[in-house]
């Protein structure tokens, strides 16, 4: 008895392990009209939800969650094929309920489109990213900040191991061995245009408060 059941398990997880392993290519369709009736997928469909009595809940996200689903570089393609592919081109076509706007909104590639209002047009910065551009590695409490507008929310990135503390007009940073950008995407409702600032790393010999130099005389230097 022992050895037939030993037999049968062992059947069974080779048999899953290789109906998992294979490549499957199907058609499915979840629910019928009349609720028991089995009915057939049309053939240009992979999925279909039918239904009289329900519908299809789309994930539900604050504007809040929705920022930090942009900014955790789940939309970034490592290897992109062109400059214009840089911004978020995997995530194309995701679809949320914006809890905090309450509306559907997908994502084409380059923004969020609200199926309520169409494009929407996100809150505009006056002027760049003020800081310094140039700083030591290591160095501690710097400051980045843009023009505060009432009601926004801000969405800022760091180079590849710097670190930032803050989400507002501003932010406090520590910098990292090597230099990048630094951006920031304000958002009402929907995302605004980034600004960005490259920043660089001090080289060895340069000094955070170097000498003053005066020449004087006449002539062409």
């Amino acid at each position: 008895m022992k050895i037939k059941k030993n037999l049968i398990w062992l059947f069974t997880f080779f048999s899953t392990t290789l109906f998992f392993s294979l490549p499957v290519n199907a058609q499915v369709i979840i629910g019928s009209t009349d609720g028991t009736t089995p009915q057939n997928p049309r053939s240009y469909s992979l999925l279909e939800l039918i239904s009289n009595k329900s519908g299809l809940r789309m994930p539900q996200l604050t504007l809040s969650q929705r920022i930090d689903l942009d900014f955790e570089g789940r939309f970034i393609d490592p290897a992109p094929d062109s400059e214009d592919e840089k911004i978020a081109p995997l995530a194309k076509g995701l679809c949320i309920y914006n809890t905090t706007v309450k509306c559907l909104e997908y994502w084409n590639g380059k923004a969020w489109i609200s199926i309520c209002t169409g494009i929407c047009k996100g809150p505009e910065l006056i002027g760049g990213i003020s800081g310094a551009i140039s700083v030591f590695s290591g160095e501690t409490d710097i400051y980045y900040s843009v023009t505060k507008i009432p009601d926004v929310i801000y969405g800022w990135t760091v180079p590849s191991g710097w670190t930032k503390t803050g989400d507002s007009d501003f932010i406090k940073v520590t910098a990292g061995t090597n230099g990048g950008k630094i951006t920031v995407i304000p958002t009402k409702d929907c995302a605004g245009d980034e600004k960005e600032l490259n920043v660089s790393i001090y080289t060895l010999g340069c000094c955070k408060n170097p000498p003053k130099i005066t020449i004087t005389g006449t002539g062409n230097i």
